[in-house]
């Protein structure tokens, strides 16, 4: 089961600071809405680097393994991910009047339990997680 989807919003700060606060694993636990644990993150985030975040995902335990196929600073990142399915995530950033506008894109086949339910519930609930993760992301950066 393929799902797509993708979110913009902008933010009041410089594109650099935007994409460095965004990409750091370290400083996500202070945004991020739902908890999660990150494992063996080793910095600095490069192409090539790979992590493991557990966490709960529609209040079941998953396991994603993200490995950062595209790296460039300060204006575009593209995660690859396995767990419960196979995706990648592209997030671009842009200087535009009043601030940076982030492109958060993503491509997720699902697998797993997750097919048990219905492409709409999935879409639903990451759309859902991904608003509240950057309206969050917006408030840690402008203060």
């Amino acid at each position: 089961m393929n799902i797509t989807g993708s979110h913009k919003i902008v933010i009041k700060a410089p594109v650099k600071d935007v994409f460095e606060n965004f990409n750091d694993p370290n400083k996500q636990r202070e945004w991020v809405v739902q908890p999660y644990m990150l494992n063996d993150y080793k910095p600095p985030l490069q192409k090539g680097c790979t992590y493991t975040v557990t966490g709960k995902f529609m209040k079941k335990p998953t396991e994603f393994r993200y490995e950062v196929v595209e790296f460039n600073p300060p204006n575009k990142i593209v995660l690859k991910l396995k767990g419960s399915g196979t995706g990648l995530i592209t997030i671009n950033f842009a200087e535009v009047k009043g601030g940076t506008e982030v492109d958060f894109g993503f491509n997720r086949d699902f697998s797993g339990w997750l097919t048990s339910y219905t492409a709409l519930d999935i879409h639903n609930a990451l759309y859902n997680v991904t608003e509240a993760d950057l309206n969050s992301f917006k408030a840690f950066v402008e203060g």
